[in-house]
This record gives structure tokens, C-alpha cells and sequence, in this order.
């Protein structure tokens, strides 16, 4: 496996490497790359260099945005696209809490300021604690 495969390195920009628009774009797709132009995840669409603009690498530079010039040897030889950012699930867990609280997991802590009985085997306390899971502690 080599470019424009995903986690592979765009080839230097020297004598006898033909680097093609079309295996850049690619590489930006298999890698699942994000910052430029939706029509860089269209594999039949046409392509402009300038499409790329805002893209980030691994390491080094995003190629560069507004009217600057977009060099293939500068800007792209020898990076490898980055993976998108924030996307996915979220981790779960995590503490309820803070004023107004929230419905913690079971043992966690309730927050914040408001009314409520503890469930059996929670602590109410405080100016008048959350609802704690059993086993939590309610207070404010």
C-alpha cells in the first residue's frame, strides 16, 4: 500500500513522481480529511487546487487560505492528510453538578441549589440538594 492510500504521505514533488489531482484528492478522502471544499468528496466532480484551501496534515502547515499561492511541492509533498477532528461519540459519564445539577449515575453527587428528597441510601443536605441515585449524596 502506498499514497494516495489512507495514512501514506504525499510523494515529494521532484523529477519522475507525477503527483495527479485526482490521487490527492484521494488520499484527502481515504484519510477522512475535512477544511476543504465539499466538492473534494466528490470523487467524479471537477477539482481545483484551490478546493483544498484550510486543509490540515498530520504535522506542518494547512495549506494555505484567501488568495495565497498553493504550491504541490510546498504545501503537500512529503504530509500526510489529518483525520477530521471532533467527530464520533461522546465518552459517557461524567458528574451531574453545578447550579440547577442534573441527574447524576448512581453514586455519583447531585448539585446544585434546589429542593429534593434523596433516594434510599442518599444524604439530602445543603440548600435543599438534587435527586441522587442510591448510594449518591445529594447537597448544594
Amino acid at each position: 500500500m502506498s499514497f494516495p492510500d489512507a495514512g501514506h504521505a504525499i510523494p515529494s514533488a521532484e523529477a519522475g513522481n507525477n503527483i495527479k489531482f485526482s490521487e490527492l484528492r484521494l488520499s484527502y478522502i481515504s484519510n477522512g480529511s475535512s477544511g476543504g471544499d465539499s466538492e473534494l468528496n466528490n470523487e467524479e466532480g471537477i477539482l481545483n487546487l484551490s478546493f483544498f484551501r484550510g486543509v490540515t496534515f498530520t504535522s506542518g502547515d494547512p495549506i494555505p487560505g484567501g488568495s495565497n499561492t498553493i504550491s504541490i511541492g510546498a504545501d503537500f509533498s512529503g504530509k500526510t492528510f489529518a483525520t477530521a477532528e471532533g467527530e464520533g461519540e461522546p465518552e459517557p459519564g461524567g458528574e451531574g453538578g453545578g447550579e440547577g445539577g442534573g441527574e447524576p449515575e448512581p453514586g455519583g453527587e447531585g448539585g446544585g441549589e434546589g429542593g429534593g428528597e434523596p433516594e434510599p441510601g442518599g444524604e439530602g443536605g445543603g440548600e435543599g440538594g438534587g435527586e441522587p441515585e442510591p448510594g449518591g449524596e445529594g447537597g448544594g
